[in-house]
């Protein structure tokens, strides 16, 4: 086994209690021991706390700020939902002194319309006597997922009993009225809703005894005052029902109804809410593999994170409780539900049913009108702050799991380079560890700082792989990641909060659990990164298991029993067991159990590497995690886990992307030609041909399969065509980030963002959209040479000819794509930056750029431009902004604080009528014009990128 070399251990400088309060409560101790034992747990007098010279003070308080609103304000507080819990707890009822709900007469449930029948006994074997004990409907037959126990119309579980309206808030009082089939049902219930401004509004629910509400996201401050006349909804209550309504007043949609259908439960581990939807189509509740849009015949959207093969009807990765719902006519709204517990969505026709393990209840609503403004607002109120990655990091990666050795990584990179084809950074999976062990390197690869050394020197960059499971059973003194993490007591604990809690991941033997809710281990994970970073200086981390997940269920001894491992309601996980594959539920994080903190662990690790590694390489960082949910796009990308080289897969990662996308992370891709299983020539090349254009774009697959790189498949022709397409589009793509962290913009856009009032393009599912200029439309089946496209109301010019294409969409296009070409087409209205492309980034950003001038149906275009040095993490920069009007084409520089010194050698501008002559900064200047394919182009020009021109044809 391979360690650092030098291991450092960057030790803590201890700052202990002073002598004089040791000496009180010593001499306390004797006289009067009760007193002392209070002042010892009041003050804590005899702890210490950690001062590490070795971290920037500056940064880490700037990193305390900012991930403290993450954890803080997103979800609320990590340990409120004890604090919750606890409340019902304290003030629950004898719910046997309350009345069972009365049994509904048959011409009352035979009434029930059957897309309105909301379940009564969810996930339970249901019988006719247990139906009508709960005070529900009964149906002896069913079919397509209609529940056979169902409630009844205006089955009041709660009641409101006090309802007070100001001008930017409702409150109301509710009060339990039944004996429900659930333990610990909190008897009093607040409703409070904020209207956070004239298109955002807030609702949560808490038990009445809460002292305050929560600070949900800051939308008490900025409640106060937004609001005006012009405020898009109605908020609608009253008590003569109870739920509430939420309408769009212009048009008198309903967004959400929960008035009179039952089915509302608020305990200590169980919340239930049904309510209608206006929504034929509908988006989001993720992460899992699904179609787009979500079926809503009685399907069951399950959300808890967990490591499996992307696979239908089973929770995947990731955990995003929002949706997006298409109301017809270009009206749009969003739904996110500010909770983190293990959930349920279950979806109907025109209504939904949500169902989660712990509190609180708390919905935000953006009502945009369109998708893009209801993104904006979502983005804003959540407090997404997305990154703008490494500018490296945008070109083609290459990883495998099954290296054998630094010269088996060696010949593949090589024989990549010699074909020309582009390619910037190189990975490595968990094949370079010794055992499997985190920060160690394997005899084999002992040599792989040297080869890092020589990426380096050729311009390109190094991401390894990092498991968040630690081996826990290697002898004492010889893996310090063990050794210090204990000596720092930074690992999960089990039940009893004295241990560390011990699963089998990839570890030979055991396996710990970094706690990375835990203050200390952000000097934890500085020393163990700073210290291996010396040996492999690696670019970026690939942070892979991190949902956390177990090769045992729970932990090696198992798991306690009680009502955190078994609820009294398990939503539909994989495995029918929270801890399945994962840890306890009653496991001890610093921030609270696994149970409460399970869906947000990867996320959160995500945001202490960014940290570490902007401390340790002093430049952005570069993170791309498996386990996600909501927030995660500021720290990390993503990638689609486990993905089967299969055709439906590669289809499936159109979807995926543009979902994920809406939630903010931006950085996304899936493994081109996939991870699982043997991918095929003709498959793969088309998958290269999509990958190339996903923001994160990288071929990875696994050790039980064939060799998949380009020039393994004989592909290098095609893949070398369209890798060298996307290096010229770079500065495009950089600058989506760019306007993505600035403007609340997602980067991958569906095309019903572009047309949102055509309700055509809502189910389109196999085409995307970089920004609002590019459109991608892949060959998705197998053997096929031409892609039926919807193009919308508007104009399209072919990336490689210009050639002109007049949409409409009422039709269907089809476009060719021989076996080497994927259809690409320009928005007109688009003036497009583009860059002579070279075989990295890095000699990439050194060439010249061109323009492509896409003229709309009034001849204008516009563009910009963002540019920076590519990796500083607050750095100079500048920005360039080109328009068209009156037939001529104007550059503005905006900010100019990064000097880069290129030009503009080529400027194509298309369709024009007819051109006599052209001036470029009012000086006649020689052009080229094709009448036939009314193309002007301007060549061998020196226009500096940075100083003001134009550019004027008659």
């Amino acid at each position: 086994m391979i360690f650092w070399g030098e291991y450092e251990v960057l030790e803590g400088v201890q700052k202990r209690s002073s002598f004089i309060k040791k000496l009180l409560v010593y001499f306390l101790s004797i006289g009067c021991p009760l007193l002392s034992f209070v002042l010892l747990c009041t003050f804590n007098v005899w702890n210490f706390s950690y001062h590490y010279p070795f971290v920037n003070n500056d940064l880490l308080k700037k990193w305390n700020r900012e991930f403290g609103s993450f954890v803080n304000d997103y979800y609320l507080k990590i340990s409120e939902p004890q604090l919750f819990i606890g409340i019902i707890e304290e003030n629950k009822i004898n719910q046997s002194k309350l009345p069972d709900p009365p049994k509904p007469s048959k011409s009352v449930c035979n009434s029930v319309k059957q897309n309105e029948k909301f379940d009564c006994f969810p996930r339970g074997s249901v019988s006719k006597e247990a139906c009508l004990q709960r005070g529900c409907c009964y149906s002896t037959s069913s079919s397509n997922g209609v529940p056979y126990c169902f409630f009844p119309p205006s089955f009041h579980s709660y009641s409101y009993t006090s309802i007070n309206r100001t001008a930017n808030m409702v409150t109301a009082e509710m009060k339990l009225n039944y004996n429900l089939p659930y333990p610990n049902i909190s008897p009093e219930l607040l409703l409070s809703v904020l209207f956070v401004s004239d298109d955002v509004i807030v609702m949560n629910i808490l038990p009445k005894e809460s002292k305050s509400l929560p600070k949900i996201l800051n939308i008490h401050e900025q409640s106060t005052g937004v609001v005006t006349k012009n405020v898009l909804y109605d908020f609608i209550i009253d008590s003569a029902s109870d739920g509430f309504q939420i309408v769009r007043k212009n048009t008198n949609t309903s967004i959400i109804d929960s008035r009179d259908i039952g089915g509302f439960i608020y305990s200590k581990q169980f919340i239930q809410m049904s309510s209608k939807l206006p929504c034929k189509h509908l988006f989001g509740l993720g992460e899992g593999r699904t179609n787009m849009p979500l079926s809503t015949n009685w399907n069951v959207r399950t959300l808890w994170n967990h490591d499996i093969m992307p696979t239908d009807d089973k929770n995947g990765y990731g955990f995003y409780p929002m949706y997006m719902c298409l109301e017809g006519g270009g009206f749009a709204h969003i739904a996110s539900y500010l909770n983190w517990y293990s959930t349920d969505f279950v979806l109907q026709p025109d209504a939904l049913t949500y169902r989660t393990i712990g509190p609180p209840l708390a919905i935000a609503f953006s009502l945009g009108p369109s998708p893009l403004q209801a993104i904006q607002q979502s983005w804003r109120q959540m407090n997404f702050n997305t990154i703008i990655p490494p500018f490296w990091s945008l070109g083609f990666h290459l990883c495998r799991f099954g290296y054998k050795s630094v010269e088996d990584l060696e010949n593949v990179w090589n024989r990549t380079r010699s074909a020309g084809i582009p390619f910037d950074t190189q990975w490595v999976d968990i094949d370079y560890m010794e055992n499997r062990n985190d920060f160690t390197l394997g005899s084999p690869f002992k040599n792989l700082g040297k080869f890092v050394n020589v990426l380096h020197q050729e311009g390109m960059h190094f991401v390894p792989i990092l498991d968040p499971g630690v081996s826990g059973s290697e002898p004492k003194g010889t893996y310090p990641p063990y050794d210090r993490g204990i000596e720092m007591d930074i690992f999960v604990k089990d039940s009893n909060g004295k241990k560390p809690i011990i699963g089998k991941v990839w570890n030979k033997n055991s396996t710990v659990f970094p706690d990375f809710t835990n203050p200390k281990i952000v000097p934890y994970w500085i020393e163990m990164l700073k210290s291996f970073h010396k040996v492999l200086s690696f670019d970026g981390l690939w942070l892979d298991m991190n949902e956390p997940s177990n090769f045992v269920n729970g932990s090696i001894k198992g798991c306690p029993s009680n009502s955190f491992e078994q609820p009294p309601y398990v939503p539909a996980v994989d495995g029918d067991s929270l801890n399945y594959h994962t840890l306890c539920m009653s496991a001890k994080h610093y921030g609270g159990r696994h149970y409460d903190v399970h869906n947000i662990y990867g996320t959160v690790e995500a945001g202490v590497t960014s940290f570490v590694l902007s401390q340790i390489r002093g430049k952005r960082p570069f993170v791309i995690s498996r386990s996600s949910t909501l927030t995660i796009g500021n720290y990390a990308g993503h990638w689609t886990g486990d993905v089967a080289s299969t055709w439906d897969d590669m289809a499936q990662s159109v979807k995926d992307i543009i979902q994920m996308s809406m939630y903010g992370v931006n950085l996304v891709g899936a493994d081109i030609c996939g991870f699982n299983g043997n991918t095929t020539v003709s498959m793969c090349k088309r998958w290269h041909q999509l990958g190339a254009f996903y923001p994160f774009s990288r071929n990875h697959n696994s050790d039980d399969s064939i060799d998949q790189d380009p020039v393994s498949l004989g592909i290098v022709s095609s893949t070398k065509k369209v890798l060298l397409l996307r290096y010229s589009l770079l500065p495009y793509l950089y600058t989506l980030f760019w306007q993505s962290k600035n403007n609340s913009l997602p980067v991958i856009r569906p095309l019903f963002y572009l047309f949102p009032e055509d309700e055509a393009s809502y189910t389109i599912n196999s085409q995307f959209m970089w920004g609002d200029g590019l459109l991608i439309c892949p060959v998705l089946q197998e053997g096929l040479t031409y892609v039926k496209t919807y193009l919308g109301n508007s104009i399209w010019y072919d990336i490689y000819t210009n050639e002109k294409i007049i949409g409409n969409s009422s039709q269907t296009y089809a476009l060719a794509a021989p076996e080497d070409t994927i259809p690409v087409l320009l928005r007109a209205g688009t003036v497009m930056i583009m860059q002579e492309p070279a075989v990295t980034t890095t000699l990439t950003r050194k060439n010249p750029f061109f323009l492509k001038v896409a003229l709309n149906e009034s001849n204008e275009a516009t563009g910009m431009l963002f540019w920076d040095d590519g990796e500083s993490i607050a750095g100079k920069y500048s920005t360039i902004y080109f328009g068209v009007a009156n037939n001529t084409l104007m550059s503005c520089n905006d900010i100019s604080d990064y000097q880069f010194g290129l030009f503009i050698h080529r400027i194509e501008i298309f369709s024009l009528d007819s051109v006599q002559s052209v001036t470029i900064n009012q000086k006649t200047s020689s052009f080229n014009f094709n009448s036939t394919s009314k193309e002007l182009i301007l060549k061998d020009l020196q226009l500096p990128m940075q100083t003001n021109f134009n550019v004027t044809w008659y």
